[in-house]
């Protein structure tokens, strides 16, 4: 049914998941399974909140995925797969429930309705994680592609930044400070609304990447390294921002920090020459 979202509730309600899945809890640092393991079961998030990482060529692990409450984990174990690409570790203590191969063999034997219904709700949810993954993967290459574009204008460039991640977490307003740092103060580069000004840093602790509720909404910050400073707003009447928007806004921030410096720099290399050509012209 089109605009219908299935949930991890759903999924719950199906008696046979109830009675064959059990109820784990984890510490936080527990991994739920390893990289090149065997793991031959399928879960869903009930509480907290589990990391996704893959070992780096020089043996690190990389974080590439948190899995929130109401969302599931290892459905690749219902079509057999058990040999993981990635580790799975609570980020926070969690509680989760699981559902083993064998047991979702036995779900099928015994209820094959209610096997059908719930696989078809697994497959809503991974079909409705993927199209949401899809949206931010274009998102985010759009960013990539306008950074190139307006890496010589920089009013174009915080534009364009702004905007897509306004598209991209859901805001309403948003505003780039660029930071002198000769003086150590901020100017507003763009901003959406007269709102959102360099006079709002004041009270803010811009150093590090946060979100949280004010009197008049709420606010996400991330700063640009040295660069300077974006900041989301949203109205007190909408949800607050959540972890995995603020660790999307800081990927993109990382990456947009340097180009906004260089075209920051640029900038005033091209005022100080035409300030200079002038004072020739006079």
């Amino acid at each position: 049914m089109a605009g219908f979202e299935i949930t991890a509730q759903d999924i719950l309600k199906i008696d046979a998941v109830r009675h064959l899945a059990e109820e784990k809890t984890l510490k936080q640092g527990d991994y739920v399974f390893k990289e090149g393991q065997e793991d031959d079961h399928f879960y869903v998030i009930l509480e907290g909140e589990i990391e996704i990482s893959v070992k780096t060529s020089e043996g690190n692990e990389k974080v590439i995925a948190y899995v929130k409450p109401g969302e599931l984990l290892g459905e690749g174990t219902l079509s057999g797969k058990t040999l993981k690409p990635a580790s799975a570790r609570a980020f926070s203590e969690v509680r989760l429930l699981a559902l083993s191969y064998d047991n979702f063999t036995k779900m099928i034997a015994e209820d094959a309705p209610g096997s059908v219904e719930f696989l078809l709700k697994v497959l809503g949810m991974v079909n409705n994680r993927l199209h949401q993954t899809n949206l931010k993967m274009l998102a985010i290459f759009e960013i990539s592609r306008m950074m190139t574009v307006y890496r010589d204008d920089l009013v174009g460039l915080c534009k364009t930044l702004i905007r897509q991640l306004i598209a991209l977490t859901q805001s309403s307003e948003g505003i780039v400070l660029i930071k002198n740092s000769f003086s150590q103060t901020y100017r507003t580069i763009y901003s959406t609304t007269p709102l959102l000004s360099e006079n709002l840093i004041n009270d803010l602790d811009i150093e590090k990447p946060q979100y949280f509720t004010g009197k008049n909404g709420h606010l996400l910050v991330m700063n640009l390294k040295q660069s300077g400073v974006i900041i989301l707003s949203r109205p007190i009447s909408d949800e607050p921002f959540e972890d995995g928007q603020l660790r999307l806004v800081q990927m993109i921030a990382e990456q947009a920090a340097g180009i906004i410096d260089d075209a920051s720099r640029r900038a005033i290399e091209k005022a100080r020459t035409v300030l200079h050509q002038q004072k020739v012209v006079l």
